[in-house]
């Protein structure tokens, strides 16, 4: 297990060898990659994105790392909802979005990031650098967005908890390929 260094920067990932390193961090902490005994204990992420898709987004909006010296430990991807046409894979996720109320209105009435992936390397979790990765996203976003929102397995409890944790609120479930997916939102315009 790596001895975390006192300092770990947040930064917006710009280089081949950053996008490079999320995908590295994707690929060992995604479902397929785990036991079902390993996913409910640590969670996992779902999608699998690729170089030219985490380059796509950043021309968009910030991705945001964590790293440790130049090693990637984390990573928060931000969607725009500009890409939804560009992105055929979360086209069910962006459906349901906008079919999803949160306090009396449709999501699609709001302006908002979409949290795209987000993940913390498994010897460094239990800091608080998901929340510091979230609240970079929001600094960097505030003023353009009312909300961050994002899906999260029902089967990643893990997940689930820990974005309660840092403010979502569980706003809609759907279901899509067998798996059940909860809506959550973050709301920029309250205090937390």
């Amino acid at each position: 297990m790596p001895v975390p260094s006192p300092i770990i920067a947040l930064e917006t990932a710009k280089s081949v060898q950053q996008f490079e390193q999320i995908l590295k961090l994707q690929k060992s902490n995604h479902r397929d990659s785990l036991s079902p005994a390993q996913q409910i204990a640590e969670g996992f992420v779902y999608a699998q994105y690729n170089l030219h898709t985490l380059q796509q987004l950043s021309e968009f909006e910030a991705q945001i790392i964590a790293t440790d010296g130049k090693r990637v430990i984390g990573y928060n991807l931000a969607i725009s909802t500009q890409l939804v046409s560009k992105l055929p894979d979360l086209k069910s996720m962006f459906y349901a979005f906008d079919q999803t109320t949160y306090q009396g209105r449709l999501l699609r009435t709001y302006s908002y990031v979409v949290g795209g992936q987000v993940c913390v390397d498994k010897g460094y979790r239990g800091q608080g650098l998901l929340r510091r990765m979230y609240n970079e996203m929001k600094t960097l976003g505030n003023g353009r967005y009312e909300l961050c929102v994002t899906d999260v397995s029902q089967r990643n409890t893990r997940s689930l908890q820990a974005h309660l944790n840092i403010g979502f609120v569980v706003a809609g479930t759907y279901e899509h390929d067998g798996e059940i997916w909860h809506t959550v939102v973050w709301d920029w315009k309250k205090q937390r």
